[in-house]
């Protein structure tokens, strides 16, 4: 096997300056709006803000793609390669590193704010000291979002061309055009030990936070309001982009009779995969519940991340003949697949904080005899439903935008995802517009499908078994 050493150096470069400057950019802007949300006194108010401030990153990327595509073409051509990676990274993960630290802000600072200023700080000298005091969890965060940044798929996909290349486009590419499997594996064993060297750099062992928040009357010394409203104004533009966007798309996408075709037979299969990773996260999120305590189990989700999705989907492609497949079928695998790639991420976003919040609760009734079942049914369950449905429908919300993975494995227009991209690849961004708008309303409605069906209360058909001796038969 020869590899194109060239060709490797130059790509891991482009990424690891793609991703640092993505990185530098996001955390810089997101450190100076977050002093602007952490002051704000009324919860009503700030928890709106901190919801438009996420919005980006939970939602679809393929949404803010288009987005961003269609807020450029207000101003000109989108800056395809290098810069426009940065730009789409910049939109997708800026809210979400201003609302990190603004709660790292509140819960660390509260003593350090507080004693400045009655000692009479300025607040470029309270600004430089809580900076200073907040650089081991500014380091961690811009690891993870250079981590992010240069393993990133779809976004370079889409909008990288050569410039704006990661070591996964390259293995894409490797794949699609010159069908060799071997060298893409060492791709993705170079990207694996890239990701593994850079998260060295994190620090684990963090001072805990003080338990007492800091004031807002002290917070009001820093605080830095026109960076908040200004990231704040980037969400409103991303908006005003969709919007002007489905307007030139409406026209043309009405009289197109083939792609409504295409539309009609691509919700479908959107529909079908939403609800079939929802259903899967639902399943193994229960399995990892049913399984706890378990904390090697744990310890082994944190670990554990799929090295490239673009190596994932052509495994599949390799160990299964697809052309023969039906349509729902080939969906169903996507759906395997991509339930596979964000479980670990959805695992560390919220499954396994919320199990070690009822960990007690759990060894108290295997203590007093609960077998697995018991505690699952009547301790664990009540108290998770709502994170699991949740999670699910976020997932099946991610999986209803699906195109980089997807079009591996599709070969043709089973989603919206696909029909998507394919749109954005032929320059019809504003048609391509109305076709991610109607993937995210299916996912949407899939969404709140989950909620609502996993948080039902049922009403038991027969008494309640007798509970064990000491516990309480209700999860909270």
């Amino acid at each position: 096997m020869t590899v194109p050493l060239t060709e490797l150096f130059l790509v891991i470069g482009l990424s690891a300056a793609q991703a640092l400057v993505s990185a530098t950019i996001i955390v810089a802007l997101g450190l100076l709006a977050a002093f602007g949300l952490a002051p704000i006194r009324k919860s009503n108010i700030k928890k709106s803000i901190e919801l438009i401030l996420l919005a980006p990153s939970l939602m679809p990327t393929l949404l803010t793609i288009v987005a961003s595509l269609d807020l450029a073409s207000f101003f000109g051509r989108f800056p395809i390669g290098f810069w426009g990676v940065v730009v789409v990274h910049f939109f997708v993960n800026a809210g979400l590193a201003a609302v990190s630290i603004s709660q790292l802000i509140e819960s660390r600072l509260s003593g350090i704010i507080e004693l400045g200023t009655i000692e009479g700080a300025s607040k470029f000298q309270l600004i430089k000291l809580s900076v200073r005091e907040l650089s081991e969890q500014l380091r961690n965060i811009f690891i993870f979002f250079f981590i992010l940044c240069f393993a990133s798929f779809s976004i370079p996909l889409v909008v990288g061309a050569q410039t704006g290349r990661t070591v996964e486009t390259l293995i894409y590419e490797t794949l699609l055009d010159h069908n060799h499997f071997k060298l893409a594996l060492f791709y993705s064993a170079i990207q694996v030990a890239l990701i593994g060297a850079f998260s060295l750099f994190r620090r684990q062992n963090i001072s805990a936070p003080s338990l007492r928040r800091a004031h807002p009357r002290f917070l009001d010394r820093v605080s830095l309001g026109p960076f908040l409203w200004a990231l704040i104004s980037l969400s409103v533009l991303l908006v005003v982009g969709l919007l002007g966007g489905t307007a030139h798309g409406l026209s043309e996408f009405g009289h197109n009779s083939v792609l409504l075709d295409r539309v009609t037979q691509g919700a479908l299969g959107t529909f079908f995969e939403a609800l079939s990773v929802g259903g899967l996260v639902t399943i193994i999120s229960c399995l990892v519940v049913f399984l706890t305590p378990s904390p090697r189990l744990h310890q082994l989700l944190l670990a554990f991340s799929v090295p490239s999705a673009a190596a994932l989907g052509f495994l599949l492609v390799a160990i299964f003949d697809l052309t023969e497949w039906p349509d729902f079928a080939v969906v169903m695998l996507i759906s395997v697949g991509f339930a596979i790639l964000i479980f670990s991420t959805i695992h560390r976003m919220r499954l396994g904080d919320a199990l070690l919040e009822i960990q007690g609760s759990v060894e108290s009734a295997q203590i007093f005899g609960a077998n697995r079942w018991l505690r699952f049914s009547k301790i664990i369950w009540p108290q998770i439903k709502n994170d699991i449905a949740y999670l699910a429908g976020l997932s099946a919300l991610w999986a209803s935008c699906d195109f980089a993975f997807a079009s591996m494995l599709a070969g043709r227009d089973l989603t919206l995802g696909v029909t998507a991209h394919g749109l954005l690849a032929g320059y019809r961004s504003e048609i391509a517009t109305i076709v991610a708008l109607l993937a995210t309303a299916i996912g949407v409605v899939t969404y709140f499908i989950f909620r609502f069906f996993l948080t039902l209360e049922l009403k038991p058909l027969s008494p309640a078994p007798q509970t064990f001796s000491g516990v309480s038969s209700h999860g909270h």
